[in-house]
């Protein structure tokens, strides 16, 4: 029997299984995670030698994904997953793949030189890294496949753990490119990597390409009762789709063909959109489905005291989720807030409860858990929130603010406007940081007036306060690369 935990829904402590300590697959992933440990340490022996370089290039990556995460996390349903299974798959990506791939890929390169004739080799070269990085990152979706047993319940659930693979593994390929740059150098070599891999070019690399294989082998899974050569189709078109993006993005079209000017950015940029269009396809899909699915559950629970139509139909859609939390949060405050997260997150969980299992033993433990976060929103004098469509001037002038930065800096550094010297790097920290801060005062601005009033403000102004505090963190970034070049 599996060792048994107690995770709280709401206000209430639910009991659900932890780790699966007898099954085979947790002792070999584990074992894999400390042989790719060791594999990334060797791969790397001057990171002792440039502490500064590979401290600067942890932080920012660090910071880079937990952007990412927020958005992958912010995009899936209001669900919460175990601990141990998402750090098991940022660990596989992170580690596994790795080290693996940094080795295969050397081995790969041995084997065509000694076995096809040069020129040939000039053009399979290219195809290397496709195809053993997505093959391994396929084998540790596999691996949370197996982890997960009965909790992975369709593709949103392999989605959201192929993204995380392809998270660790794009965030630590990102220190590792930029330790080879940063060696014999100083820390701002570190800066520039993360200013050309994390927001100029690959934002959109193997977290998206991930992503789809996951979903694929979701799918998979959740359909047993589909022919096996459907089944097998759906995941071999998946890591088709994945492979092809990898290598469309290695060759010649992306980064092999990159020269640093004008033109290559913009075609740089164009296959990041080409790499999201089949995630985002993907996920909307999957999204879809999950969400009708926990739909169903709802309306067939048929509990007011649960969730009524309008919040069922709130659950599906991250744009919608957001507009009902800002909402609390412009009436209520922060506590509103993640007051109405753990209501989104308990409505979840008795939908897909009573979806999967009807007569579930749990399903009162999370009713319970519902009415209770109701129960904090009726003290906090916050009654059923009704989402609120359209904008207004003053919304759409502060979005517009807030979009400057991150594509203002694009196009400046398409234009070669934006070089590692004092004075482009000093016109930009300031720029970005001007603009950032004008995103916020229109924002908190608008909050202000809104409570004074007692109404809820133009959901555009949220959205514009976060692009206003990623626009900060922006200008940090170019900020200490200022000081950098000043006192080198």
């Amino acid at each position: 029997m599996r060792a048994g935990r107690v995770v709280t829904v709401g206000t209430l402590a639910v009991a659900r299984p932890g780790l699966p300590w007898r099954l085979p697959a947790l002792w070999m992933t584990a074992a894999l995670v400390l042989g790719g440990l060791v594999l990334v340490a060797a791969g790397h022996p001057h990171a002792v030698a440039s502490p500064a370089v590979l401290g600067v290039a942890v932080v920012l990556f660090a910071l880079h994904g937990l952007l990412l995460w927020r958005v992958v996390h912010g995009l899936d349903l209001p669900v919460r997953r175990p601990a141990w299974l998402r750090a098991t798959a940022l660990a596989w990506g992170g580690l596994v793949a790795i080290g693996v791939a940094g080795y295969a890929n050397s081995w790969v390169s041995a084997a065509l030189v000694k076995s096809v004739p040069p020129e040939l080799a000039v053009h399979l070269t290219p195809l290397r890294a496709p195809t053993v990085e997505e093959s391994v990152k396929l084998l540790g979706v596999v691996t949370l496949v197996l982890l997960a047993g009965r909790r992975l319940s369709g593709p949103l659930d392999g989605l959201f753990y192929g993204a995380l693979v392809g998270l660790g593994f794009q965030e630590l390929e990102n220190v590792h490119y930029a330790l080879a740059a940063g060696h014999h150098h100083t820390a701002l070599a570190a800066l520039g990597s993360f200013l050309g891999r994390g927001v100029l070019t690959g934002w959109a690399t193997h977290v998206a390409w991930t992503a789809v294989v996951g979903a694929g082998l979701g799918w998979a899974v959740q359909h047993r009762d589909r022919p096996w050569p459907a089944r097998l189709g759906v995941v071999a078109a998946a890591f088709g789709c994945s492979w092809t993006l990898h290598a469309l993005w290695n060759s010649r079209l992306g980064v092999a063909g990159l020269h640093h000017g004008t033109s290559e950015l913009l075609r740089l940029a164009g296959l990041n959109l080409l790499g999201l269009a089949p995630a985002a396809l993907v996920t909307w899909l999957a999204l879809r489905g999950e969400a009708r699915r926990c739909a169903r559950g709802l309306a067939a629970l048929a509990d007011a005291a649960v969730a009524v139509d309008a919040e069922i139909a709130v659950l599906g859609s991250p744009v919608r989720r957001f507009r009902i939390r800002w909402e609390a949060y412009v009436l209520g405050g922060r506590a509103s807030a993640r007051a109405v997260r753990r209501l989104h997150r308990a409505q979840t969980a008795v939908g897909l409860s009573v979806a999967d299992a009807p007569g579930s033993a749990e399903l009162a433990g999370l009713r319970a858990a519902v009415v209770a976060v109701r129960g904090q929103l009726a003290a906090a004098r916050l009654g059923p929130l009704e989402e609120r469509r359209g904008g207004t001037v003053g919304g759409e002038v502060a979005l517009a603010v807030g979009l400057v930065a991150p594509v203002g800096l694009w196009v400046a550094s398409a234009l070669g406007l934006v070089a590692l010297k004092v004075p482009a790097t000093s016109v930009t920290a300031g720029g970005l940081a001007v603009v950032g801060v004008a995103a916020l005062l229109l924002a908190g601005r608008a909050v202000c007036a809104a409570r004074r009033a007692g109404a809820v403000a133009d959901v555009r102004y949220g959205i514009a306060g976060l692009l206003g505090v990623v626009t900060l963190v922006l200008a940090a970034v170019f900020g200490g690369q200022l000081l950098m070049l000043v006192f080198a």
